[in-house]
């Protein structure tokens, strides 16, 4: 998908982080790192902008590789910045809403309900589906692109790109941090869940705790929205790829409530 010379995901990454850099000039006086986050979103704009009129300038590898595959560094990147920012900006005002949701629901949190069917096996399975978030829509790009199919790796590219960063905006307008930092229901849990799984459980937990800089990020549910829709591309792009999916996927899905 091209506007011009310009690919829509490029539109997208430079437009995002230009908001961005906007948002540090507004709140400057409330964000600790305004002037260094201001400078990095508007390098990240201008690389992304740059790729898209240099690319047939640059040398034929390195030309194809960052037109192609800039933006998924680029959609991590950006992700983990924002960390320096929501939440300076607005307190966690959403969960203690979706926590009564929850009561209105099920009468108590899910989360706090599935702790009666916590095993190690379980827990090992659900935290390794957990872990390989990022497998779905990289693998979809990377199927594509080594199929040479240049047209559907791009309409992907933008789709998954555009499903980034509208999560992103969300995070911003509804930070939320979770069952499991919000005081109200994290006290009404009984079992601790990295003492309650195997290896993979410790290892897992303790890997997305040192990764996950940005933690207002639980509404809308990235792992659920992101996976769900790289299977439903895979479903029209590449069926076998989506057969390999789908299984992890539900499990990864379900994985988002069972591990809070």
């Amino acid at each position: 998908m091209t506007v011009t010379r310009f690919r829509l995901i490029e539109l997208f990454q430079a437009g995002f982080s230009l908001y961005m850099a906007l948002l540090q000039i507004v709140f400057w006086g409330a964000l600790p790192h305004a002037g260094v986050m201001f400078s990095v979103y508007l390098a990240i704009a201008a690389l992304a902008l740059a790729v898209g009129l240099l690319k047939h300038h640059l040398g034929f590898f390195l030309a194809r590789w960052l037109y192609w595959f800039l933006p998924v560094p680029m959609v991590v990147g950006i992700y983990l910045t924002l960390g320096q920012t929501i939440p300076h900006l607005a307190p966690e005002w959403l969960d203690p809403s979706l926590a009564a949701l929850d009561r209105l629901l099920f009468g108590v949190p899910p989360s706090v309900w599935l702790e009666r069917w916590y095993t190690p096996s379980a827990l090992d399975v659900c935290s390794a589906a957990y872990s390989i978030y990022y497998f779905f829509p990289v693998s979809l790009i990377i199927v594509l692109y080594a199929q040479g199919r240049l047209r559907e790796f791009d309409h992907a590219s933008t789709v998954l790109g555009t499903g980034f960063y509208f999560l992103y905006f969300c995070y911003i307008i509804f930070p939320v941090v979770g069952p499991h930092r919000y005081p109200e229901v994290a006290a009404q849990y009984t079992r601790d869940i990295a003492a309650s799984g195997g290896a993979v459980t410790v290892w897992a937990r303790a890997f997305v705790d040192s990764a996950e800089l940005t933690i207002h990020d639980c509404f809308p549910s990235g792992h659920t929205g992101m996976t769900l829709l790289s299977i439903l591309l895979a479903r029209r792009w590449s069926r076998p790829l989506f057969w390999i999916m789908l299984l992890p996927g539900a499990v990864l899905i379900f994985s988002t409530v069972y591990l809070r």
